[in-house]
């Protein structure tokens, strides 16, 4: 579920010019998210697995993003935002891996904005478990992010790493409405080119939406197309979450992988500083030959703020496939794909701490 891509070297001076940077800019903002901790899963090709690793609660993530008034409800914006390895203290390629872009705001006709972005799937659908107690153990059910042949293709890629260059991304809200469009020109016009659009409606602590994306990248690790359709709920202390998604390859002539997940979640807030959850993740997959398989994935989590900007997360998840010759187990791990179980079943449990600046 992640690319494990590295530039080897990170200079310190250049976070120190930006801190100048934010101090001289009342504008101009340096941010940071940060995610470590511990997994154990109980079966990676055989063995059991006890590991520290990252991005399990959230994406690590330090940027720059800053705002200028131009008047007249105008306003030009830009962001720039990293991804870094905690564990290893290096940096995934390219070095503004998660976003580089810049537009113009205005208050009455939305957001333009061009260069590397994510497409809608990650910030403008209402959210899904992941975003607040399942974390990344969402993949088992939701396709492979790994290049195995054959497999289903990554749906829940398209809300974590699914990030074109080379794009032209339209946001609008209008009262309860919001929507978009998105544009991607790749190489050329047949080569690593993309489509986007989504429309979202929030009132009265109803939020649904519906979101799509096609791309035609042959070497990509998330699906080629995506039909993501979400609904959110809250209802004093509780959130409820339901969601369906497919996910095609298309990419590949007579290829007939396709992932089709589907997900309903109970969030339970305890008190301002307790978070508890749990839910079930189902899925239709078919591989790249047409042979399919049913895949389940119970699971539970929580976190607890230590500070506004610190917290406490752990989370569990046991994946099944009802044929793992045709679909194998595993939760979203890293690795994907290559780390499947050689049962039917797989167990992950994580544990770890989230800080923001």
């Amino acid at each position: 579920m992640r690319h494990r891509s590295f530039l080897p070297h990170v200079s310190v001076v250049l976070l120190t010019c930006f801190s100048s940077t934010t101090q001289a800019q009342s504008n101009v903002t340096l941010y940071g998210v940060l995610d470590v901790g511990l997994t154990y899963i109980s079966n990676v090709s055989g063995k059991k697995v006890f590991e520290e690793t990252s991005d399990e609660a959230t994406s690590s993530r330090v940027g720059l993003k800053g705002v200028e008034d131009l008047g007249g409800g105008l306003s030009a914006l830009f962001a720039l935002e990293m991804r870094p390895s905690i564990n290893s203290g290096t940096i995934y390629s390219p070095f503004w891996n998660r976003a580089s872009y810049v537009g113009l705001g205005s208050t009455t006709y939305g957001t333009l904005t061009l260069g590397r972005q994510f497409d809608f799937m990650k910030y403008s659908l209402p959210i899904d478990s992941g975003g607040l107690i399942q974390g990344s153990t969402v993949e088992g059910y939701d396709g492979f992010a790994s290049n195995k042949p054959g497999a289903p293709p990554a749906v829940d890629n398209h809300a974590s790493v699914a990030i074109y260059d080379n794009s032209a991304k339209w946001d609008v809200t209008v009262g309860p409405w919001s929507g978009g469009l998105m544009y991607g020109l790749g190489r050329d016009n047949n080569h690593d080119s993309m489509y986007a659009a989504y429309l979202k409606y929030v009132k009265n602590g109803l939020q649904l939406g519906a979101g799509w994306t096609r791309d035609n990248f042959t070497t990509s690790v998330f699906a080629n197309e995506v039909y993501s359709i979400r609904a959110n709920y809250t209802i004093g202390s509780f959130l409820i979450l339901a969601n369906y998604s497919q996910g095609k390859e298309i990419a590949f002539p007579g290829s007939k992988a396709t992932a089709r997940p589907f997900e309903l979640a109970v969030i339970y807030t305890l008190r301002p500083d307790i978070l508890v959850g749990g839910g079930m993740g189902w899925a239709r997959d078919t591989n790249r030959a047409g042979a399919n398989a049913t895949i389940t994935q119970p699971f539970i989590g929580g976190r607890y703020l230590l500070s506004k900007r610190t917290y406490l997360f752990a989370s569990a998840s046991r994946n099944h496939s009802s044929d793992p010759a045709v679909i194998p187990s595993t939760v979203g791990v890293p690795g994907g794909a290559a780390s499947s179980s050689t049962t039917a079943s797989q167990l992950a449990v994580h544990m770890g701490i989230v800080t923001t600046f």
